[in-house]
């Protein structure tokens, strides 16, 4: 399958997203928090972040969007539904 390039961080998020749904034992615990850090993440060097994947999949529980999320389209058509803004602010400000 091919992957477009825009939203950036799809392919990844994605990835994430469903190896995280595909390990239930994790979901109480990280369903606990609202806010996510990513030590690790520079956004100089990458684009991808961990935290705002994580976050994502508590945004997507809640909402109970996590049904089909293991199809890329699927997955893909949530970027165009809700507004996604953290690698464009990013580029916008001169971070990427």
């Amino acid at each position: 399958m091919e992957w477009s390039v825009e939203p950036l961080t799809t392919f990844y998020d994605w990835l994430y997203v469903n190896a995280l749904k595909q390990n239930p034992h994790l979901h109480e615990e990280v369903m606990q928090y609202q806010a996510f850090t990513d030590l690790e993440f520079n956004p100089k060097k990458t684009i991808h972040c961990a935290a705002y994947a994580l976050a994502m999949f508590v945004a997507l529980n809640k909402r109970e969007l996590l049904d089909n999320i293991e199809d890329p389209a699927v997955f893909f058509n949530l970027y165009h539904e809700f507004k996604i803004s953290n690698t464009e602010q990013l580029l916008e400000e001169g971070w990427v």
